[in-house]
């Protein structure tokens, strides 16, 4: 039996999009900033009206930036950390995606 391998894709969560006010469900990461001298980290999030509309290639409602507050590992893929820390129950500064279920998807072979 093979087990399939997933990546993150981005995150399900229901939100109002902060400028337009219109409901967003899905959010994919657009831009990961790391300022390693400084320890300054910040992941830009787009967010669709649902998956479907992002997998057609509709453009995002909008974006919002999020400072992330732990050091990225060394050796993990960057946008896995970004959407991992974004919805880490533990994250010290809640927002509307803590807690929020990642979206996964089969890699193909």
């Amino acid at each position: 039996m093979t087990t399939k391998q997933q990546m993150i894709i981005g995150i399900k969560a229901d939100v109002e999009d902060v400028n337009t006010g219109v409901p967003a469900s899905f959010h994919i990461i657009s831009g990961v900033h790391l300022d390693l001298t400084n320890k300054y980290y910040t992941a830009t999030v787009d967010s669709y009206y649902n998956q479907d509309l992002y997998d057609k290639g509709k453009r995002a409602l909008g974006s919002v930036s999020f400072s992330l507050s732990e050091d990225p590992p060394r050796g993990v893929d960057v946008i896995d950390w970004a959407l991992t820390s974004l919805v880490d129950s533990d994250n010290p500064n809640p927002h509307q995606f803590t807690g929020a279920e990642l979206v996964k998807a089969d890699l193909s072979e």
